[in-house]
């Protein structure tokens, strides 16, 4: 993880210093990093460390290991087991140039405080003489502790662990992937030192599109468990996603564990795919899918001839027949297309965010 210290809106250098230990030891917590704006994703690379971000004060700092195409990448902490799940290109934002190692300018920080301690302190000296005994046992008291303050990390006992004790025990529940099918977010979340015990609340939100999400929690065994959530109703709620053009969807829940609770964001790319159409000879049928858990609606024409016997073939034209058919989330609808010996079929659908339309063909010889 990472803290923005001067993360500025198009600003083309920036500086982070980092808060966890997900990059180490390639990174330290109380490390700077010095990083410079992506002008292009063509320029992200596996083996980059680069910065994404999902709000403007929550920032991740992880190594690309997979470029999944111009859409997104996959990224990964050094000393995280699992990669995370897909951030779309949009989020990453800086790569990683320079990194200033905390010791660098801790010492020379510490370095600073001691000294401006030891002038206060010759400066109370000086005026020692003139305070009364009381005052004097004051003054040296506090002088006592200012000394004991800076040789407590110097004298104390060295943690049992790289992360000290507290951190070794501290409960810990990572996301090892994320997916989406037909609607449904599938996450499975890996706990050590705690139990994941149930669900308390649960929202989805894509674009500015929110609602409340069904969720279940299974356990999977050898600390791993399966997180499932929906959002309520779905239909509506992906129909408005598909609308606004989201291309990312976030299940934010409160996990209950046996040690506190647990709030967890878990992100999946939305895809859209556009409509299936498939043209049956034999019962002169079409049959148009909907791939999407949000409903569809689609324009049919249907341009259809007849063929004229004779010495040779020719072709008879047909009015042209136009249809309108509502597709329901992962549903199909079947149109028969009887009364013509040719038929060819357009299909056109809106794309999402409302940016046009997109146009599908299929069709062939009827068979009688």
């Amino acid at each position: 993880m990472a803290l923005s210290l001067a993360r500025l809106l198009g600003a083309p250098v920036a500086v982070v210093v980092v808060a966890g230990y997900s990059m180490y030891p390639t990174l330290k917590p109380g490390d700077i990093v010095v990083v410079e704006k992506i002008a292009s994703p063509a320029e992200i690379k596996p083996g980059m460390i680069v910065v994404w971000c999902t709000g403007p004060h929550s920032c991740v700092i992880h190594r690309v290991v997979k470029v999944v195409d111009e859409r997104a990448v996959v990224t990964k902490g050094d000393a995280n087991p699992a990669p995370d799940p897909p951030v779309p290109m949009s989020d990453v934002e800086y790569r990683a140039v320079y990194v200033v190692p905390r010791i660098a300018y801790l010492a020379p920080l510490a370095a600073a405080v001691a000294y401006d301690i030891a002038r206060a302190a010759r400066r109370l000296a000086e005026r020692a003489a003139e305070l009364e005994a009381y005052q004097r046992l004051v003054v040296l008291g506090f002088l006592a502790y200012l000394v004991a303050l800076m040789l407590t990390p110097l004298v104390a006992p060295k943690p049992a662990t790289p992360l000290g004790n507290l951190e070794a025990l501290r409960p810990r529940v990572s996301l090892v992937n994320a997916s989406l099918s037909k609607g449904v977010v599938t996450a499975y979340l890996h706990a050590a030192k705690t139990k994941l015990l149930d669900v308390e609340g649960c929202v989805a939100r894509a674009a500015h599109v929110s609602a409340r999400c069904a969720a279940s929690l299974e356990p999977m065994g050898k600390g791993l468990y399966r997180l499932r959530a929906a959002p309520v109703p779905a239909a509506e709620f992906y129909k408005e996603a598909y609308l606004s053009g989201a291309t990312r969807l976030e299940v934010d829940a409160v996990i209950r564990l046996s040690l506190g609770k647990l709030y967890a964001r878990v992100p999946v790319l939305l895809h859209w795919e556009p409509p299936r159409a498939r043209f049956y000879p034999v019962n002169c049928s079409l049959v148009v899918v909907n791939p999407n858990p949000s409903p569809l609606r689609v324009n049919i024409t249907v341009i259809r001839a007849n063929l004229s016997a004779g010495p040779g073939y020719s072709v008879k034209p047909l009015p042209t027949l136009r249809l309108q058919a509502s597709l329901p989330p992962l549903g199909k609808t079947v149109e028969q297309l009887r009364g013509a010996q040719l038929v060819s079929i357009y299909i056109s659908y809106p794309l999402p965010g409302g940016k046009g339309k997109g146009r599908i063909h299929a069709g062939g010889r009827c068979v009688r």
